[in-house]
This record gives C-alpha cells, structure tokens and sequence, in this order.
C-alpha cells in the first residue's frame, strides 16, 4: 500500500510533499505492526498458553479452545483438568464429535471403560465415517473384554480406511491374543506393508514361532 501510495504521489501536483507525508505514514504503520506482531507472538509462547489467552479473551465462545486445551492437559498426564475441559466444549457445542471422542480417550486411561465406550458411540453418531473413532472405541471395548465387538468396530474402521495402518496391527494383536494365529499373520503382514515396524516385528516372532 506504501508502495501505491509512492507511485501514485509522484504523479500529482505537489507529489515530493505527498510522498513525504506518505514515507512518513508507512513508516509509522511498519512500527505499529512490529510492536503488536511482537505482542501477538509473545502469547504464543506455547499452546497452552495461547489457548488460555483466547479462552480469557472469549470465555463461552470458543469450544475447540477448550476441546485442544483439554487435549494438552491430557497429555501433561492430567486427564481431569482435561475432562473438565472436554465438558465445557461439549457444553458449548453438542455436535462438536472430537470433544467427544477425546473425553473418551481420557476416561479410558482413569479406567471408566463403560464411559468412555459412551462417549465414542455418540461421537460415531456425529461422525460414522471416522475411522480413528472406530480404532478408539474397538481398544475401550476390547480392553473391556467385549472381544467380538472389537473386532466388528476394528474391520469397520479396516473398511473405511484400508490403508489404516493402526487398525491392522490392533486387529492382529487381537487375532493372536485369541489364538487365531493364521488371521494374525494376515494383519500384521498388512501393517507391516505400510511400515508399522510394530507389525514387522510381530510378523517375525509369528514366523518364527512353533507352529501348532
């Protein structure tokens, strides 16, 4: 805009005076846009910082403000502040999916399955095409000791995303926990196509392993 303003004074009558007062203007403007780029970065020292900057700045207002606040506070190992996070954005936003889905994935860790189990059924109500959600909720049931249906919600993300990595090598873990070893290899060598080293090395310790 300096620039044009430049170019454009030089061709009018008392131009030298015009551009003057317009070197003067960008220069002021360059210096305000220092100091608040300086400012602004200043609340970015990390995420969390920045998300407590724009929750004190519109508390109420901002649901994924609480929803990834309440993800770093969970992976800071404090799943309560985060739940409590969770539940402010779910407040503010019913339909928000990943609040839920990520409230589950704390209750998981504290051990409330059933909850959590909850909790990613109605984010697959909001989203039923997600395969991450699908992933999360067959580990809560299968942690659970609900095996079957792991393996239903485990195939169902395989179907949405073959190339899902993840889903391979949890289903396989699952295949050889109840020995069906032959269906394990499948997976694992599936997710081992894909580079999950994981996957590689149980596919190594199958091969090598006595066969029944």
């Amino acid at each position: 805009a300096a620039a044009w303003a430049w170019r454009k004074a030089g061709s009018l009558k008392h131009g030298r005076t015009l551009k003057a007062a317009g070197l003067s203007a960008a220069l002021l403007a360059a210096l305000s846009m220092s100091y608040l780029t300086f400012a602004q970065i200043g609340i970015w020292q990390n995420s969390l910082a920045l998300w407590n900057y724009v929750i004190e700045k519109e508390p109420g207002r901002v649901p994924i403000a609480y929803n990834d606040r309440g993800v770093l506070f969970d992976e800071m190992g404090h799943p309560d502040r985060a739940i409590d996070d969770y539940d402010k954005a779910i407040a503010l936003d019913p339909t928000f999916y990943m609040a839920y889905n990520d409230r589950g994935i704390a209750f998981k860790e504290i051990g409330l399955l059933d909850r959590a189990i909850e909790d990613y059924s109605i984010a697959l109500a909001l989203k039923p095409d997600s395969p991450e959600i699908l992933l999360n909720r067959g580990a809560a049931l299968e942690k659970k000791g609900e095996l079957n249906l792991a393996i239903d919600d485990y195939s169902k993300a395989i179907m949405l995303a073959p190339s899902f990595y993840v889903t391979y090598f949890a289903r396989g873990s699952l295949y050889l926990k109840t020995n069906k070893k032959s269906l394990a290899f499948l997976d694992f060598q599936k997710a081992c196509n894909f580079g999950e080293e994981d996957a590689c090395l149980a596919l190594r310790n199958l091969l090598n392993s006595p066969h029944e």
